[in-house]
């Protein structure tokens, strides 16, 4: 191989390897997340919100997924699935822009600002949105936002163009993030109102002598967000100083993002608009399911399935939502198609055979005959009422042109 064929596929490489996700084609389909299922009561059953969004097989969000159809089925039982509508929601969606400005975020701080208003830019047209800053957060200190939960793009972008990092500040990572769910659940009253976090940092939860920072831990984050129905997706961001992104916990901070059903993004400081960009389309990537649907009183597990017109199997995940009290099922309803019309000539008579879906709900079968010559209809027999016997149904004459039906009253028929 040449000296000039070995450097152009290196440069070839290089390109690869530098192209932003967006310049790279998108994976296919790979699986669908719930963000959170928002379940309420009715008279007669339950309507149930699921917002979800469809990811491909690297865990991005897909915006269009082309959907062919979405069901919902409730586990434990012998509901079958139900059709559900799907939408993009319109019901508000509170965002908290929560940032870093620890001291080592001094020199970065003007391009986090400037990647964070451009993705407002993009923000969903409902959302609600709270600018955030933290460094040394007590357990006993209060949140208090730069830009409380506001429609107001432009008051959002001055909030966050406000931001200095604080010199030798350390990064209280849980605390701040705990407190910010809190201040989501006080925004939030309605069950359609959805919730997301976008969590910045360029470093770990600790001071400057290594000890940490924050008094709760992980777990307490992830405990206090996913604790009640909905939780609250945290999508995280890490800033990465070198190649192997030895300043942040980047395995933790996915995890953070998996465990409450977000999306998580990583690099280094040339690519913060990218990093943004595609928290920012996973949020606008969200989508609604609803039906209704008759669960149990309590926790009830449910399966949505996604059905896209490229795909020959569904996508799948389980959810679980609570209800309040039993919801009884009406009953399915009756159908019967005639399976076999056998004329007996010695008898003169028609041997019916049907097939009955729900036969414990009928109550009575009746056979029509017609004159398909005449168009009139022969006089009825009396209704079969022990569908589950062998009856037969006299011809007037054989070959007069004569076909039968069956009449389900009060049901369906055919």
């Amino acid at each position: 191989m040449s000296a000039n064929r070995i450097l152009t596929l290196a440069l070839l490489f290089l390109l690869w390897s530098i192209l932003p996700a967006s310049a790279v084609a998108q994976a296919p389909p790979g699986g669908v997340i719930v963000s959170y299922p928002a379940a309420e009561p009715q008279e007669d059953s339950m309507a149930l919100s699921v917002f979800f969004t469809v990811v491909d097989t690297e865990g991005r969000p897909i915006s269009r997924p082309g959907i062919e159809t979405v069901t919902i089925q409730l586990l434990g039982g012998s509901s079958p699935p139900i059709p559900a509508s799907y939408a993009d929601p319109q019901t508000p969606f509170f965002i908290a822009l929560v940032l870093d400005a620890s001291g080592s975020m001094a020199n970065v701080m003007p391009k986090v600002r400037e990647a964070a208003q451009q993705a407002i830019d993009n923000a969903p047209t409902s959302a609600r949105v709270a600018v955030i800053k933290f460094n040394d957060l007590s357990i006993d200190d209060q949140l208090r936002p730069i830009q409380n939960f506001t429609n107001d793009l432009v008051l959002v972008k001055g909030a966050i163009n406000a931001i200095e990092a604080e010199p030798n500040a350390p990064t209280c990572l849980y605390n701040a993030a705990y407190k910010t769910i809190e201040l989501l659940d006080e925004a939030t009253q309605n069950p359609q109102e959805r919730q997301a976090i976008i969590l910045f940092t360029d470093g770990k939860d600790e001071r400057a002598d290594g000890s940490p920072c924050s008094q709760w831990k992980y777990d307490d984050v992830i405990n206090r967000a996913t604790r009640a129905l909905p939780i609250t997706p945290i999508h995280t961001i890490g800033l990465c100083a070198d190649a192997l992104c030895s300043n942040i916990k980047k395995e933790e901070l996915r995890s953070m993002a998996k465990e409450t059903a977000a999306f998580s993004a990583s690099g280094s400081q040339e690519n913060l608009g990218q990093l943004f960009g595609e928290i920012m389309e996973g949020l606008n990537s969200q989508l609604v399911a609803k039906a209704s649907v008759y669960p149990r009183q309590g926790i009830n597990q449910a399966v949505l399935s996604v059905k896209l017109r490229d795909a020959d199997a569904p996508l799948t995940t389980t959810f679980s939502f609570f209800s309040d009290r039993d919801y009884n099922a009406p009953p399915p309803p009756v159908t019967a198609q005639i399976t076999s019309l056998i004329y007996d000539g010695e008898t003169d008579t028609y041997t019916v055979a049907l097939s009955v879906t729900s036969p414990e709900n009928l109550q009575k079968v009746v056979v029509e005959v017609w004159d398909e010559k005449g168009g009139t209809q022969v006089p009825p027999r009396p209704g079969i009422r022990q569908p589950g016997g062998r009856h037969a149904v006299r011809a007037a004459r054989q070959g007069a042109g004569r076909r039968a039906g069956i009449q389900l009253p009060g049901q369906s028929g055919g």
